[in-house]
């Protein structure tokens, strides 16, 4: 044993290459050389080349409003239709386990487990009794933040969409990017696809250009045939100047017409009014300032819907408290037994101020539901942003791992801060004033 101990040391001091680190070497190189790919050469290199490098879209707590004027005067934001792809997505699950399986497998089996976990997490909290009441809202809670979180990371969600001109307003100030090829040059020209339009990045750390209201009224004009009230009015005046013509240069004209250059003059007047239209469909480099509205958004990137959940669940905590503990409930908010044992009890006046200050506690849970799931949501999102724009490949597959794990965390946030405080609300508080 020794023996072998001896020349095994002997062979790493005499400079022999042990074959398991130098494929391990290999295996590094390798790596690093598809790091390098992904990260460097293919977004910031290759891609700008073509003029297809990575854009950075703009960043909006609002959801963007695709359709504006609906028949009902609703804005049809992206928002909203990325929560009824969510309502469809759920619609189908439940379709699909209308006609559960005896020995549940599959898709089936891991939905039940789910369910029987959630279930059981109810009964510890409010037990057997009320957890069958309780527990298809809270758990459709959970169901709907999973599905919308989940959604969100689907490919084509933030990434394709509608393209317009960059809007420069109080609210946002948009960075555009002109588009990837003239009308003419454009691929499957006269075909259905002829209105397809690709933005034009032609460097890898590129955020555009800023919008100005001038560039965007020239860009609605140039690519929506859209012309303002403003510019309107100035072809207007511009039309009315030109066609004032000086008294002696109209003496000029007759005299030069009946000398019999009339069809000369006649000519120079067409050529003139040919130059002034090609002149009107001349546009500056402002014109060029194209975004994309991404056609689907994760709903919960949008505070109408957590703000939505938020009230639902705090009208819920209401609704259960007053059918558990009766009329007798609303005195955690205005404790008028307590006011009214101030005889016997001079601190009853400080249990009704507290009962008040319980009205705000409730007020400031929706707040506190609202933006945890919005926060933690849309800054996922700009996360993802940031990592695709900075490093390319590899770094974002890392941060969709995060995000699909933070997704599953804010969805049972949701189920069990509701459950707990219907919980609460179903307990009296006021016992010891009898």
């Amino acid at each position: 044993m020794s023996h072998g101990h001896d020349d095994h040391g002997h062979a790493a001091s005499s400079g022999a290459v042990n074959p398991v680190a130098l494929k391990g070497c290999l295996y590094l190189l390798v790596g690093l050389g598809v790091a390098a790919l992904a990260c460097v050469v293919f977004p910031y290199i290759l891609l700008p080349e073509i003029g297809w490098g990575i854009a950075v879209p703009v960043i909006t707590i609002f959801g963007e409003p695709l359709i504006k004027d609906t028949f009902l005067g609703i804005k049809l934001t992206n928002t909203l239709i990325g929560l009824v792809l969510v309502d469809i997505i759920i619609l189908f699950i439940g379709l699909a386990l209308r006609k559960p399986q005896p020995v549940p497998k599959g898709f089936q089996g891991g939905f039940e487990l789910i369910v029987d976990y959630l279930y059981g997490v109810t009964k510890n909290v409010v037990g057997p009794k009320d957890a069958r009441k309780i527990f298809p809202l809270i758990a459709t809670f959970f169901i709907v933040v999973l599905t919308a979180n989940w959604t969100k990371l689907l490919p084509g969600f933030e990434t394709i969409g509608a393209l317009h001109c960059a809007e420069s307003s109080d609210l946002v100030t948009m960075s555009g990017y002109p588009i990837h090829a003239e009308d003419e040059d454009l691929p499957f020209e006269g075909s259905i696809f002829s209105n397809i339009y690709l933005l034009k990045v032609e460097g890898g750390l590129k955020a555009g250009d800023k919008a100005t209201p001038e560039g965007y009224e020239e860009c609605e004009a140039k690519y929506f045939g859209v012309v303002h009230a403003e510019e309107e009015a100035h072809d207007e005046e511009t039309v009315a100047t030109e066609g004032e013509t000086p008294t002696g240069e109209g003496e000029n004209a007759e005299a030069t017409a009946e000398n019999g250059e009339g069809e000369t003059t006649e000519a120079t007047a067409e050529g003139g009014e040919g130059a002034a239209e090609e002149e009107e469909h001349v546009y500056s480099e402002a014109a060029d300032r194209l975004v994309v509205t991404p056609f689907l958004r994760g709903a919960a990137t949008d505070l109408n819907f957590t703000l939505a959940l938020a009230i639902i669940a705090m009208f819920a905590v209401q609704y259960y408290g007053v059918q558990k503990l009766g009329l007798g409930y609303f005195s955690k908010f205005v404790n008028l037994p307590a006011l009214g044992n101030m005889s016997k009890k001079p601190m009853g006046l400080m249990d009704f101020v507290v009962g008040l200050l319980e009205v705000l506690s409730e007020v400031s849970k929706i707040i506190s539901f609202a933006f945890r799931l919005f926060g933690v949501i849309f800054a996922g999102g700009i996360l993802l942003i940031v990592a695709t724009f900075l490093t390319g490949a590899l770094a974002p597959a890392a941060v969709y791992g995060i995000e699909f794990f933070i997704g599953a965390i804010q969805a049972f946030v949701f189920f069990i801060l509701p459950l707990v405080l219907i919980n609460l609300a179903m307990v009296s508080h006021h016992g010891d004033d009898h």
